[in-house]
């Protein structure tokens, strides 16, 4: 990700207590966030006269905007019609930004590319019109909904109208054990980023399943393909699981696999159905899975 850091210069006429009320009163946002972005606590109190210039970090007075400008991996729309838009994420590119500055993301290729409208839906929040999102090294479909109102329609009923979510996964080892897996996960680490993985329920522990189904070996590198379908939505599910069952995938090191070039998971498909539409969307070219298995004979 490409971070700005870049800074702007603002002219207040009005008198004001402090510069942070003249900043909450100016742009509407939160003490919080100022205070996120502005650590200088005596700056903030102080009195602000008519006329008086300040220099402020971008991040500050364009709380919620997308930056304009993409200049990461290159991303495909794999189709668009008057409700969806649906992105072919690259690896190790962000679904949405958590501040301005953060510009190598999917939704600062959308800004870039001209799709301003949609940009509008869900606009106080940074992930906007996404259904869902991907992790940063994971590539592949990524449905965007274009008008407000379905969007929190679809949101609602997540689970209810996303009928399919299959990724390809290629793992350590030779996968022996096809079918359902199920296991409980908890957050771990700083904040809670990472999941451990338990056998059985404990506290504060989520359940999650998956389908797997095993496409192909290749012996001279030990590795598997794996088909799999994500039953529950928890986060880096697929991750943990495989990796707790004794088959890490290839570049996660943070789940136990071994270091590459990429993380090797790709969502493969998605089928969304609601009231009268539905759409089925396929990513069939995983970059770098081609350096182990012959995807035409495995898709």
């Amino acid at each position: 990700m490409n971070f700005l850091y870049k800074n702007t210069y603002l002219c207040f006429l009005s008198d004001y207590n402090s510069l942070e009320v003249a900043l909450k009163e100016s742009f509407g946002i939160s003490g919080s966030w100022i205070k996120k972005k502005l650590l200088n606590k005596k700056l903030l109190l102080k009195k602000v006269k008519k006329g008086e210039i300040f220099e402020f970090p971008l991040d500050v007075v364009n709380k919620g905007v997308i930056y304009p400008e993409y200049n990461g991996a290159p991303i495909d729309v794999l189709y668009s019609d008057e409700h969806v838009l649906v992105l072919d994420k690259p690896c190790d590119v962000h679904c949405h930004p958590l501040s301005y500055c953060e510009s190598d993301n999917c939704l600062s290729f959308l800004r870039q590319a001209g799709y301003f409208n949609e940009l509008l839906v869900n606009s106080e929040k940074y992930d906007r019109g996404l259904l869902f999102r991907l992790d940063y090294a994971t590539s592949g479909v990524l449905f965007y909904i274009k008008s407000e109102k379905l969007y929190f329609k679809l949101r609602a009923s997540f689970n209810d109208v996303v009928k399919l979510k299959r990724y390809l996964a290629v793992v350590e080892g030779n996968l022996q054990n096809d079918g359902q897996i199920i296991n409980y996960l908890k957050g771990s680490g700083p904040k809670r980023s990472e999941m451990t993985v338990f056998s059985e329920s404990v506290d504060d522990s989520i359940q999650a399943k998956l389908s797997v189904k095993k496409l192909d070996y290749n012996s001279e590198h030990d590795l598997s393909l794996l088909e799999v379908d994500l039953v529950t939505g928890v986060r880096h599910q697929i991750r943990a699981q495989l990796g707790y069952l004794g088959h890490p995938i290839l570049g996660d090191t943070l789940y136990g696999g071994k270091t590459y070039r990429r993380l090797f998971l790709h969502a493969l498909s998605y089928s969304v159905q609601f009231e009268n539409l539905s759409w089925v969307v396929k990513s069939n070219r995983p970059e770098l899975f081609d350096l182990f298995f012959d995807l035409d004979s495995c898709l």
